[in-house]
């Protein structure tokens, strides 16, 4: 009993140490929390201007995370790195680069969603919770990103795919949003249960959850190649309905169309790259030795990675709506990031977050644009935005730019990231010899010429379709305030862009 007495002091100072550094590297985490916790508490008070307030409020909370998560990427706030939580979290650099990434993917959501009016809580009395459900999204990111565990990983990305669904639905409510939303919620269950049971699968494999620990690949190297293909196949299932890969893309241009741009903006951007990092940390290091000796998994992700961009790519030929057009563009932008993702190349982090930046910047600018027009036109089809971009040229000229990245033309950052995707391929196939990567490369310029058919289309109606109407359109203040405020990244790391990749692999030193 002495004995027990005398270390149990000791073992609880431990943990108490433990949870101190725990809670020191989760500060952004934190503050996410207390906010989504704040927002749900405040709008329960009698106070109307205090609740027209929370939207003002979770923009700053979105921006103390991000001025934080700069400090450490600066070195002026210490980083902790390593197993946090009882090896439940890893933090490193990977972690802090997608953090920051989440960060000003809420900030430039709320501004698209703050373009078409203002957000009043008595005009819609659901706004106070849409702001704590985004703050909530957003932890389930971070936590995401940082998760060790395969069940950590889970209850994160169900955190995500749950506050995604009450995103769409609580944004004003129509008939339309509601079965956009109910296909996203069927959907998102189905791809949740998929993953839950390959998770399964691989713990009775390798008799642990601990996915970064060496023993849990060496242990799943000596099992059936049939088997763990089916069970990674089924945890890839997962993260695919977040990337909006081949077969779960279809929830996409339905929701786009039905949710609010703001709401969709952020899906094209925080939760693919969310996906693609988690992805990233599966596939390397240790999965290397697993692809090796189990071929079939890595033709299955290139199989998938195939379909995702031409699927994605051809579907949006047809697309009268922007909106849609550009749902069907994300998917084949995800098609992209998978190419990066299984090249097995040692710099494929960096150029993902570079890719993830330069397409950052071109949705978001993009979609600020259809927001602006659609508050001034009231609509988002291709023919009523006919002599819009001749009318006014400052607004044309913008969406150009923002849609010559997303294509990956001179003189934007997209072409930039497509170049080194293309190079990333090219060596792939050097090193391996494998002529997969040669027709993955080959398919990847293709497909990128096919995009600029619609594409252009877009710019060919702001610029060269007649426009009958006279009516002078009223534009928002934050049009003319902040598209070319976005216009500025999209073309300053296009000329250099080494700063972008030095600043890349700072962060991913750390």
């Amino acid at each position: 009993m002495l004995a027990i007495s005398s270390t149990q002091p000791a073992a609880i100072r431990e943990s108490i140490l433990q949870t101190v550094m725990g809670l020191q590297a989760l500060v952004p985490e934190i503050i996410l929390l207390a906010g989504f916790l704040l927002v749900l508490f405040l709008d329960l008070l009698p106070f109307p201007r205090l609740r027209r307030a929370l939207s003002g409020f979770t923009f700053v909370l979105f921006l103390a995370c991000l001025v934080w998560q700069t400090m450490q990427v600066m070195g002026q706030v210490s980083l902790v790195k390593g197993y946090l939580f009882q090896n439940m979290v890893w933090q490193d650099g990977l972690a802090l680069a997608g953090g920051v990434f989440f960060s000003a993917s809420a900030l430039l959501s709320m501004l698209v969603l703050w373009t078409r009016s203002n957000l009043a809580a008595e005009r819609n009395p659901t706004a106070s919770e849409f702001y704590a459900v985004l703050l909530a999204v957003v932890l389930g990111l971070n936590l995401l990103l940082r998760s060790a565990n395969l069940l950590m990983l889970f209850l994160s990305l169900e955190l995500v795919s749950v506050g995604s669904y009450l995103l769409v639905f609580l944004w004003r409510n129509s008939a339309r949003k509601t079965e956009a939303g109910l296909k996203y919620i069927l959907y998102g269950m189905f791809a949740s249960g998929l993953m839950l049971y390959g998770i399964s699968f691989l713990y009775g494999l390798s008799g642990t959850l601990q996915f970064l620990e060496p023993g849990f690949w060496q242990a799943l190297s000596t099992k059936p190649p049939l088997i763990l293909t089916v069970a990674w196949g089924l945890v890839v299932a997962g993260l695919l309905f977040k990337l909006a890969g081949f077969p779960f893309q279809f929830w996409a241009p339905d929701v786009y169309e039905a949710a609010p741009t703001g709401v969709v903006a952020f899906f094209s951007t925080a939760p693919k790259l969310a996906a693609a990092l988690v992805l990233l940390r599966v596939l390397q290091p240790q999965a290397k030795m697993l692809l090796t000796v189990n071929p079939s998994l890595l033709v299955l992700l290139q199989f998938i990675t195939g379909l995702t961009l031409v699927l994605g790519t051809f579907t949006a030929i047809w697309q009268k709506n922007v909106k849609r057009l550009m749902a069907y563009s994300s998917v084949a932008h995800a098609g992209f990031l998978l190419m990066l993702l299984i090249s097995g190349q040692p710099e494929a982090g960096g150029n993902v977050l570079f890719y993830a930046t330069a397409l950052l910047f071109g949705n978001m600018g993009f979609f600020l644009v259809i927001r602006v027009l659609e508050k001034a036109v009231g609509s988002v089809e291709m023919e009523d935005w006919s002599g819009v971009g001749r009318q006014y040229p400052w607004l044309g000229v913008v969406a150009a730019v923002f849609l010559l990245s997303l294509i990956g033309l001179p003189p934007t950052v997209g072409f930039m990231a497509k170049l080194l995707l293309f190079t990333q391929l090219w060596q792939a196939y050097e090193v391996t010899g494998n002529v997969v990567w040669m027709v993955l490369l080959l398919a990847g310029l293709l497909l990128t010429v096919v995009s600029l058919f619609y594409y252009v289309r877009v710019l060919f109606f702001l610029f060269f379709k007649r426009n009958e109407s006279t009516q002078k359109l009223v534009f928002p203040v934050a049009g003319y305030v902040f598209l070319p405020l976005l216009c500025v990244p999209v073309l300053l790391f296009f000329f250099k862009a080494d700063w972008l990749q030095r600043a890349i692999e700072h962060v991913l030193s750390l």
